[in-house]
């Protein structure tokens, strides 16, 4: 056997080999962790209906779609640097300050709709709100919107702080408004809020869970923040501070929903439960009722609009605290 068959003979081996192992490789049903991989995806935002991203708005500039924006800040923080177009609302706008001897309880829903016209806001516009704070008082406008009937409002993920990350311009100049008539154009969703008073009978309600999306030294009782006679917290609850859901550390933008669906399940937080929500006025526990509700699907879930401020008020509700 000359050189050049010696050399047939070793591919033609190679070429033997390389059929006998193909044929022994495992078949999908033979690998079971891979199949297991492809039945149990990574989960997936419930929705994003409710929610714009900073390059979805930088082309919807760029396309001219019709939407307003809402900066949810005072006066002083938007005229120092906004995303061009966006109208000014602060948190005292649309609060309550005539009615209750405590803060925080969400305006009424005529004076809402004043407040909207005066900005020349219309029933049907899309309105996209962002703060620079992780997007709580974003969410509890968002919130309030969405509960008296505004049908088409967003909340920007990132808000100004990815706005700004994502190296894209702010304005200075205030925007010019031409007011309007409004109204609001659907009878909205009042049980996205619960009051006190449905609050004490499912404090035994082993399918309820209280979920404080406060500071631990709230929950604790170690903080009395301003506006409470009290600290501490209602009976049972849950500990599960509302920054959990956002990337704080960087462009303020929402975990993904791998993350989020481990932070809740560890929490003990499961969606076949009724959730209820509270923090110190509703505002951190909007942007959580969004987090459940909007991202994750739970279908349960409601907003405590007082929370600990109006719970704090009352000597004969029950709370607890950590303290001796």
């Amino acid at each position: 056997m000359n050189w050049s068959n010696k050399t047939k003979r070793v591919y033609q081996i190679i070429a033997l080999l390389a059929v006998v192992f193909s044929a022994c490789e495992p078949t999908p049903d033979a690998m079971p962790e891979k199949k297991k991989a492809l039945q149990h995806p990574a989960p997936v935002y419930h929705s994003l209906k409710h929610l714009v991203s900073i390059d979805s708005l930088w082309q919807m500039q760029a396309d001219s779609v019709p939407f307003r924006l809402v900066d949810v800040r005072k006066a002083a923080s938007y005229l120092e640097g906004h995303i061009a177009g966006a109208l000014c609302i602060s948190r005292s706008d649309f609060g309550d300050h005539t009615n209750f001897p405590y803060k925080g309880m969400a305006a009424q829903r005529e004076v809402i709709a004043d407040l909207l016209g005066s900005l020349g806001i219309r029933p049907n516009d899309h309105l996209i709100c962002y703060d620079a704070k992780g997007g709580s008082d974003a969410a509890r406008f968002w919130f309030v919107l969405k509960c008296y009937g505004h049908p088409n409002i967003s909340l920007l993920d990132g808000g100004l702080i990815g706005w700004k990350k994502a190296g894209f311009p702010v304005a200075q100049k205030p925007v010019k408004v031409k007011p309007s008539s409004y109204a609001f154009a659907t009878e909205g969703a009042p049980e996205m809020f619960i009051r006190k008073e449905e609050i004490l009978p499912l404090m035994n309600d082993t399918n309820v869970i209280f979920v404080d999306t406060r500071t631990r030294d709230e929950y604790t009782g170690e903080r009395l923040k301003s506006g409470a006679t009290k600290a501490g917290r209602l009976p049972n609850s849950i500990l599960w501070e509302w920054g959990n859901a956002v990337s704080l550390d960087s462009d303020a933008c929402f975990k993904s929903a791998k993350d989020l669906a481990y932070e809740f399940s560890s929490s003990g937080i499961r969606p076949e439960k009724q959730i209820v929500v509270y923090c110190h006025t509703g505002t951190r526990s909007s942007h959580t009722w969004f987090v459940l509700s909007e991202l994750m699907g739970f279908r349960n879930v409601r907003n405590y609009d007082g929370s600990w401020s109006e719970w704090s008020y009352f000597e004969d509700l029950p709370f607890e605290t950590d303290l001796e």
